[in-house]
């Protein structure tokens, strides 16, 4: 191209149809570099200056020199920019990762988050835990109390047990004791001996007996008054039944008597007493004389008849 100075930056010259190819080259690619990055980043408004210089330039044939600096100028911006297209895409990816990153710590936060929740949960059955063993120590104590008391208990209890033998057996004797005051109250307490069981005189001769039968003509008319007993051949007792027996006892009279002897309990008795003789049982009317029962004898308080032929006869 004619009428174009060369400038000493520029290494080749442009054409004005080239320099539009290149500008609207240039333009495109700026547009497109404007589309990827979604940021102008100050180019649109160098486009728009670019534009005007383009839509100004008069007098583009004398002035070459400095659309080619211009140029120069704006291939520099375009390689800065692409740098920052690069660099920027870095930080794209990098911003990208630490959105990533952000997201998981968004979601570890809110697990965390949980995390806290339970934590303080936990403090919270800590806190409870502390108060609960300070409790369980006190019941520790306690129980350890309680053990000893059962323990004392449990000696106590040996203790009783003997102690609830000894009764036991303590009641089986006053129980026997009891039963042989029952039976020992209804034994007839022993009657003091009397003194004519113990101071008598004794008729054994064998013709006091009613069986004897030859008659001598005795009689007790003379007999000292007093307490007598029946012993030997004379027999044990007085006869308590009417005697027939003609001469029995060697006399006419013989004695008996008419209600029985009395028993060890009823002491000192006044009975009748009778004299048969005749065939009557009660010759000269009834007597009376005492008579005491001293267990395995008998004796007789025995006083003169008053005439013969009367005589105090035994019999076995």
């Amino acid at each position: 191209m004619t009428g174009i100075v060369a400038h000493p930056e520029v290494p080749e010259l442009y054409s004005c149809t080239d320099l539009g190819n290149a500008v609207k080259s240039l333009e495109s690619k700026v547009e497109s570099l404007i589309k990827q990055n979604n940021k102008s980043f100050g180019i649109g408004d160098a486009v728009k200056s670019l534009e005007a210089k383009m839509e100004s330039r008069t007098g583009l044939n004398n002035k070459t020199s400095c659309v080619g600096e211009a140029v120069k100028t704006l291939e520099a911006k375009v390689e800065s920019l692409l740098e920052l297209k690069n660099k920027t895409s870095g930080i794209a990816d990098a911003v990208m990762s630490l959105d990533a990153k952000v997201e998981g710590f968004t979601g570890l936060n809110n697990k965390t988050f949980g995390v806290a929740d339970i934590l303080k949960s936990v403090k919270v059955k800590m806190e409870n835990l502390n108060g609960l063993d300070n409790r369980t120590s006190g019941i520790s104590k306690t129980v350890k109390t309680l053990e000893a008391k059962i323990e004392s208990l449990s000696e106590l209890c040996n203790k009783t047990s003997r102690v609830g033998d000894a009764v036991k057996s303590l009641e089986a004797k006053v129980e026997d004791l009891i039963a042989l005051i029952n039976r020992t109250s209804f034994i007839p307490q022993p009657v003091p001996i009397p003194t004519e069981c113990e101071n008598y005189q004794s008729l054994t001769a064998a013709d006091r007996k009613i069986t004897y039968t030859t008659y001598h003509g005795y009689c007790d008319n003379s007999i000292t008054e007093g307490w007598y007993r029946f012993e030997g051949a004379a027999g044990t007792r007085m006869p308590t039944s009417c005697i027939d027996q003609k001469n029995s006892c060697g006399t006419h009279a013989t004695s008996w008597l008419t209600n029985g002897h009395p028993r060890v309990a009823d002491g000192r008795v006044i009975k009748p007493l009778c004299f048969s003789y005749s065939g009557q049982c009660c010759y000269n009317g009834i007597k009376h004389i005492n008579v005491t029962n001293c267990g395995s004898y008998y004796v007789y308080q025995l006083v003169r008849p008053g005439s013969c032929y009367y005589r105090y006869c035994g019999t076995d």
